[in-house]
């Protein structure tokens, strides 16, 4: 006799049936759990992509932010420098020229300091000559403008010695020009007297010429 129990045909049926079924509902639910499982992992991923998607643009904008900030201090830095570089060159170019104008205004201080000297021995010089034509021959020479002189004559009227008698004359030039005579004389004795004296530049015998005129009115 076997030892293996043995069911009703029909009973043993219905146990593979019920097996079956237990057998299918098992893996339905190892399915369901791989699924799920599978769902729930693609989800995080899903989720763990987008954040870092985020992350990835905050760190973008900020690396344009800081680039930006970068580019703008740097155009900051290169414009002061520049600026910098400007004020230099100005600088140098003001010490250049106060030290060019210190020159000239040194070179124009001693010639004022020459033509001084120059003048101050040309006075000493004139001087005696200047008094005997004051008084000897009654003539003194008036500064009236620059490069304009009145040549003055007295003792000329017997009758009033101290009338003066002048004629001015414009040393602008190298050709001297008469300007006005007080009281007036003959145009043409004047020319002939101007002509000679631009030509031998003999004041003296300028000043004989015209002092005869006066005594000739």
């Amino acid at each position: 006799m076997s030892d293996v129990q043995t069911f009703d045909p029909e009973v043993e049926e219905r146990l593979e049936k019920v097996t079956e079924k237990f057998n299918q509902f098992i893996a339905r639910q190892k399915t369901e759990i791989i699924k799920a499982k599978e769902n729930y992992t693609a989800k995080d991923l899903v989720k763990q992509l987008k954040d870092s998607a985020l992350r990835e643009q905050e760190l973008q904008s900020q690396l344009e932010r800081e680039i930006n900030d970068a580019n703008s201090s740097e155009s900051r830095l290169s414009e002061l420098r520049l600026k910098e570089k400007q004020l230099a060159d100005e600088r140098v170019s003001l010490e250049k020229q106060v030290s060019e104008l210190k020159d000239k205004v040194e070179e124009r201080r001693k010639e004022l300091s020459k033509l001084k000297e120059n003048q101050q021995r040309q006075g000493e010089l004139d001087l005696p000559e200047t008094m005997v034509y004051e008084q000897l021959l009654g003539f003194r020479i008036d500064g009236i403008q620059q490069d304009r002189l009145r040549l003055v004559f007295i003792n000329i009227d017997p009758q009033d010695t101290k009338k003066e008698y002048s004629l001015d004359l414009d040393v602008s030039e190298h050709f001297y020009k008469i300007l006005d005579v007080s009281p007036s004389l003959p145009q043409r004795d004047v020319d002939t007297a101007l002509t000679q004296l631009n030509e031998s530049r003999d004041l003296t015998h300028f000043l004989k010429t015209i002092r005869t005129l006066f005594k000739g009115l």
